[in-house]
């Protein structure tokens, strides 16, 4: 790349001018003198971008102080003929840092034209960029560099590759909300049949005894739809990807966003959402307890609770998804940093929302073959440790919301309140204590599996001390087995 500034006119210099100029060629010129043709030389791109718009596109350097707004103008508006050839850069010359809308650099009439697959670069370092460290840069600038060839070369520009991207990233977004929907359903059902088949919390004595037998039922369709749902709502994310689909640089990358704890809380702050339905809960069943009695309110309440869950349950996926976009748990590295990331690529390109719609009708046409042959390993689930685990939290708090409930609506009647206010006084203790049993119940699901495995080795660390501390066997005769010689005489007389 040659730059070429030229003058058609001998003009005194100004103290600004002087450090303008001097910034171009690195060389002083007096004030006063007669300003000079600037001859054509070899200008990186890191001063060219910092002549023409005060930022490095190179991060390896360090930049120099910026030109005042006054003499860079100054010195510009005297330079009357610019001459820029590109064809000198060398193809490998990309330079990470760049904004994305780096394709042109203008000064006046004149523009500098940055290489396709430069700009493509540029914007797949900001797309792994979270992910870059010291220890990785490397390996994560022969993948990039990679891909920026392979994009280049099939005729991708920036503009399309976003485009692109970003058509995933809805496509993954509305995916999610639709898989929360779904996956919740068996819950809201749950909900229905406890208040419409009385029989099924016949068996209880008490309130609490009454709101653990929900909590169990309710753990229990939950735990058995997840697994029969589990097929046909699995792997329709295309922004997401395992560890054992992703490039070594990758699957390491992506192992350091897994902070479990942090995604516990934010899987249990997603899952307010159902409290959010228990304040609608709230404003609704006392009003209709008002006007039509609170057998009505009983009825509305019950549906409010079963139409609602699979309603807060697509919320709940919505807010966890954008937890994971903020973390950099999902996005488009995860489709470029897969090994195969070109052929998902292609099929992104080419997918259209008709397409996902026909894929989802698909996945439903096949729900009866999977509840016929998922039910039964459903049932098994339910007797793992971590289905005994989280069920026995829900049921627990479940147990807690309903004697607290009870408690409230009976001090509500001594203190002569009616129906409507006792109605309104129950909805809003049973708000109030179920957001801490959504938060607990969700955590637990997250948490369970690490809690078990550490439960799991202390308790063979124990078993390991107690078998070394037993003093040894004291030693046992040996036996040998002895040879009798054949008798060779015939039976008795």
């Amino acid at each position: 790349m040659n730059l070429d500034v030229l003058s058609d006119e001998e003009k005194k210099i100004t103290f600004d001018e002087q450090l303008a100029l001097s910034r171009i060629e690195g060389s002083p010129i007096a004030e006063g003198s007669p300003l000079p043709l600037i001859p054509k030389a070899p200008v990186s791109r890191r001063k060219l971008s910092t002549i023409f718009s005060g930022k490095y596109l190179g991060s390896s350097s360090t930049a120099k102080a910026p030109l005042s707004s006054t003499a860079e103008s100054s010195a510009m508006a005297r330079a009357t003929h610019i001459e820029i050839e590109m064809s000198g850069m060398l193809a490998d010359e990309a330079e990470p840092t760049a904004p994305l809308d780096a394709e042109n650099i203008r000064l006046g009439e004149e523009v500098i034209q940055i290489p396709n697959r430069d700009s493509i670069s540029v914007q797949l370092h900001e797309i792994f960029a979270p992910h870059i460290n010291e220890g990785n840069h490397e390996a994560f600038e022969l993948l990039i560099g990679e891909r920026a060839i392979r994009l280049d070369a099939k005729g991708e520009t920036p503009e399309s590759i976003h485009r692109i991207l970003s058509k995933g990233t809805n496509m993954d977004r509305v995916a999610q909300a639709t898989v929360g929907y779904v996956r919740s359903v068996p819950f809201g059902i749950a909900s229905r049949l406890l208040d419409a088949k009385q029989v099924l919390t016949a068996a209880a004595k008490t309130p609490a005894q009454g709101g653990a037998i929900a909590g169990v039922f309710s753990g229990a369709a939950d735990t058995v739809g997840a697994k029969i749902l589990e097929k046909s709502t699995g792997n329709t994310q295309w922004m997401k990807a395992d560890a054992e689909q992703l490039e070594p640089v990758m699957a390491e990358a992506k192992g350091a966003t897994g902070n479990l704890m942090k995604q516990a809380l934010e899987i249990s702050a997603s899952f307010q959402t159902y409290t959010g339905r228990n304040i609608l809960r709230n404003a609704v069943v006392p009003a209709v307890a008002k006007k039509a009695g609170a057998a009505a309110a009983t009825g509305v309440d019950s549906w409010i609770a079963a139409a609602g869950g699979p309603i807060a349950g697509s919320a709940a996926y919505v807010a966890m998804n954008a937890f994971n976009e903020k973390n950099h748990r999902v996005g488009p590295e995860y489709l470029l940093g897969r090994p195969d990331w070109e052929a998902h690529f292609d099929r992104l390109k080419n997918a259209t929302w008709t397409d996902a719609g026909i894929n989802g009708l698909k996945r439903a046409a096949r729900l009866p073959v999977d509840i016929a042959t998922d039910t039964l390993s459903g049932a098994r689930e339910l007797l793992t440790a971590k289905r005994i685990l989280t069920n026995g939290v829900l049921a627990g708090g479940f147990a807690a919301v309903s004697a607290a409930k009870a408690a409230a609506g009976i001090a509500a009647k001594k203190a002569g309140m009616d129906p409507a206010s006792i109605s309104a006084i129950q909805e809003t203790v049973g708000t109030i204590t179920s957001a801490p049993v959504f938060a607990a119940w969700t955590m637990t699901d997250v948490l369970a599996d690490t809690a078990i495995d550490k439960a799991g080795e202390a308790a063979n660390r124990a078993g390991n001390m107690i078998h070394q501390s037993n003093p040894p066997m004291a030693a046992r005769a040996e036996y040998h087995v002895i040879d009798m010689p054949e008798d060779d005489r015939g039976p008795a007389a």
